[in-house]
């Protein structure tokens, strides 16, 4: 066995800095795996605002969080009882849903007293009142993301950072 000192000295002294660096890649790499299959599983209705807002969030130096950024992703994941009204306030996650999406010009003809409506307001008390008399069925599109993606992660950041670790130390 052959032992260079100098070379193993410069090794370990750049050794910190250039792991976190190909650590810090490879979990990067997994993370973006990860949130891929989360935008696929995610349920995307009449729009695509929660797919959209899976985003990867740095945690730390070697952890990623890989989450969708929405008020409403809780509900949609774990569902709601039904017995209580979404937050109608201005602004509200639930309010810009029906403002931009159920009604875009926020006017259509009541066929029965041929009368415009108010807007998206009568639309938005109508979609409430609806979840509050059946509730949300749960859709856990990141409990699927999590089961599909748990072995192919691990053999991602085992290749990668074996990898990693022989050009490093090379």
């Amino acid at each position: 066995m052959e032992l260079d000192a100098q070379r193993m000295r410069l090794a370990l002294q750049r050794a910190p800095a250039g792991l976190n660096h190909v650590l810090g890649g490879v979990v990067d790499g997994a993370a973006q795996m990860v949130a891929a299959v989360a935008k696929a599983e995610a349920p995307k209705g009449l729009n695509s605002q929660l797919v959209n807002s899976i985003q990867i969030e740095r945690a730390g130096e070697l952890e990623r969080l890989v989450r969708p950024n929405t008020e409403y992703a809780q509900y949609v994941h774990d569902g709601r009882k039904p017995g209580k009204l979404p937050d109608m306030r201005p602004g509200s996650d639930f309010m810009e849903y029906v403002r931009l999406r159920v009604r875009p010009d926020g006017k259509k003809r009541d066929l029965r007293s041929n009368r415009q409506y108010r807007g998206y307001l009568d639309d938005a008390w109508g979609i409430a009142f609806a979840i509050k008399a059946r509730g949300i069925a749960p859709n856990p599109f990141m409990a699927r993301t999590y089961v599909a993606t748990a072995i192919p992660v691990q053999a991602y950041l085992r290749a990668h950072t074996e990898a990693g670790l022989r050009e490093l130390f090379a």
